[in-house]
């Protein structure tokens, strides 16, 4: 932690205003400090042991499910409904480490959403993983034509697969 200058002692005979100058100083220079502390102490808190997942899924027990499984395996979990456009450009700031995105939801599917974080400089390079009821060859292709990084038909595997998956995907980032 950085150390802050504090003026201990009398200011008897000194010009007030250079007093208050460095009384102003030392507050600023506190004040820096602290938010700098906090801010990495919220990432940190926000990230987990092992990172910050961003699942995307409408289905409520799904969501909770596998929002329950990951967090079990480390990570931090933020689950939303839906993609919106402004979650989507939220993620440059968050900067997760990786995405679960389901295709199928309302407002924006995930093909779309994809797209967009794939076309954006900031958000390009995170990760997105496909988990849908889609099983068809075509949607596997489209997924890797998009850049997905794998695309998974939900019903082939457990939840415990899933967070396999994800933790195998971190590893590769």
């Amino acid at each position: 932690m950085a150390k802050i200058p504090v003026y201990i002692g009398s200011t008897k005979g000194r010009d007030p205003k250079e007093v208050a100058r460095n009384g102003v100083k030392a507050i600023k220079k506190f004040e820096e400090t602290r938010d700098k502390v906090v801010r990495k102490k919220r990432e940190k808190m926000l990230r987990g042991k092992d990172g910050l997942v961003i699942y995307f899924e409408d289905d409520k027990m799904l969501g909770k499910m596998y929002t329950i499984k990951l967090e079990k395996a480390g990570l931090s979990v933020l689950w939303e409904k839906h993609p919106t456009e402004k979650i989507i450009s939220s993620l440059a700031e968050i900067r997760p480490d990786l995405i679960i995105m389901d295709i199928i939801m309302p407002v924006m599917d995930g093909w779309e959403a994809t797209r967009r974080l794939k076309a954006d400089e900031r958000t390009k390079d995170i990760p997105v993983f496909g988990l849908s009821n889609m099983g068809a060859k075509e949607n596997q292709e489209k997924a890797c034509g998009l850049g997905m990084a794998d695309y998974w038909l939900r019903a082939e595997h457990t939840p415990q697969e899933v967070a396999d998956k994800v933790m195998e995907l971190l590893k590769k980032k």
